[in-house]
């Protein structure tokens, strides 16, 4: 078949079939187009489902791009059309195929070349994929052999460390003793109209591998170069010091006015993110509880594994319908005092895929903002309709973002 200028395969799996099986060679990456896929690994003796796929979801491409062994099965759960990708077409198939990209593609190779917007869980976490600021007075010989300036352009107070340098974690202690000892400021950042539910950003790690079509934060890190890391995910320990440093208001007319919005330029819940590094996180904010602070994750499969405190909201979002399932089976298992889903950019109508949103507290409903390359993109008027529907029905609030523009603003000719 032939779609675009690209040539692609698709073949059919009855329900059942087996795509790969965990340990196969990684050649072929799979886009589905028609029905769900069932991804399971063996977990201490036992086949453990790690998540179901629908429409729209890729799977298999990490196993190709690392020429690594497949780290999951994958079994179709019903009768299922799967748009094979191998290793020369994942860079055609994202400018091909429309539902995985809705940013336009002037010059293919501006921004890295996986398809979609990656939330598998199948690949092990590799330290080496995340850096940790180090200050540079406090960097050993060998150290600087392997690190990487880090940061905005106009400063230099710490080196990339890769994660994996150090044995478990960084000596924490040292680098926040050696932060407070220079009375360095790491206070929060005010926010825009670009997130407008919360009046604060902070962000103890920059960078994601996500790489989703229409992130704005991949263009100001790499598009106007504000991080000399690019947005090689990196972990900044001294930022942790803002949670303490910042003064709550005493009075305040929204909630929002509390709200810190605790990694905007990253997935602070990403595989490729340590838990000790997570956890420290949530440590950090637990101190200052006179403050919300609000996550947001395209991978809630990690979610469970902590403990939250009464002053985070956490999120996930659904901007398309393959999310849905992966978003409602993992958050049933969170314990969080505010849960939150966020539908922004809506791309598809989701509606009708939620059963329950009655354990969110809140919707935020939102358009694809343009910024740079990234073209405006308003949901259908009927998509958020539904969706303001079946979150009153549940008791959960909604937030409708200022970029929605889809409602109309008629009057009679007379």
């Amino acid at each position: 078949m032939s779609e675009g200028g690209l040539d692609y395969e698709v073949r059919t799996f009855d329900a059942g079939k087996t795509v790969f099986r965990e340990g196969d060679t990684g050649r072929e990456a799979f886009l589905v187009k028609r029905g769900r896929v069932t991804l399971s690994r063996c977990l201490e003796g036992t086949e453990t489902v790690l998540e179901t796929v629908g429409v729209g979801a890729v799977f298999g491409e990490m196993a190709v791009i690392g020429n690594a062994p497949r780290s999951a099965t994958a079994v179709a759960e019903e009768e299922t059309d799967l748009v094979v990708i191998d290793r020369d077409a994942l860079k055609a198939a994202r400018s091909s195929f429309e539902s995985l990209s809705h940013r336009r593609e002037p010059e293919f190779g501006d921004k890295p070349s996986l398809p979609g917007c990656m939330t598998g869980s199948l690949d092990p976490i590799d330290d080496s994929e995340i850096l940790v600021a180090f200050p540079t007075e406090l960097l050993t010989p060998e150290m600087a052999r392997k690190a990487v300036p880090v940061g905005v352009p106009q400063t230099q107070y710490a080196m990339g460390v890769p994660a994996e340098h150090f044995d478990g974690q960084p000596p924490m202690g040292e680098i926040i003793a050696f932060y407070q000892e220079k009375n360095r400021d790491f206070s929060f950042n005010s926010t825009n109209e670009n997130v407008d539910w919360a009046a604060y950003t902070t962000n103890p790690v920059c960078g994601c591998m996500h790489d989703c079509a229409y992130c704005y934060a991949w263009y100001q890190a790499e598009g106007l170069s504000r991080y000399k890391q690019g947005f090689q995910p990196t972990f900044f320990p001294g930022r942790l010091l803002g949670f303490s440093q910042m003064t709550p208001p005493e009075e305040i007319d929204h909630p929002r006015e509390k709200n810190v919005f605790v990694g905007s330029m990253s997935d602070i819940f990403g595989k490729w993110v340590p838990e000790w590094m997570i956890q420290a996180i949530l440590d950090a904010a637990e101190q200052n509880d006179g403050f919300d602070h609000l996550f947001l994750t395209k991978f809630p499969q990690k979610l469970s594994q902590f403990d939250f405190p009464d002053n985070a909201w956490v999120g996930t979002t659904v901007d398309k319908k393959h999310r849905v399932d992966l978003a409602e089976r993992h958050f049933e298992e969170v314990d969080a005092k505010v849960k939150w889903l966020s539908c922004e950019p809506l791309l598809e109508d989701v509606a009708h895929q939620l059963d329950d949103l009655s354990m969110f507290d809140c919707a935020v409903i939102g358009a694809q903002q343009e910024y740079r390359d990234i073209e405006e993109k308003q949901p259908e008027l009927d998509w958020v309709i539904n969706l303001y529907r079946k979150a009153k029905e549940a008791g959960c609030k909604v937030y409708f973002k200022e970029n929605l523009d889809v409602f109309p603003k008629e009057l009679p000719q007379v």
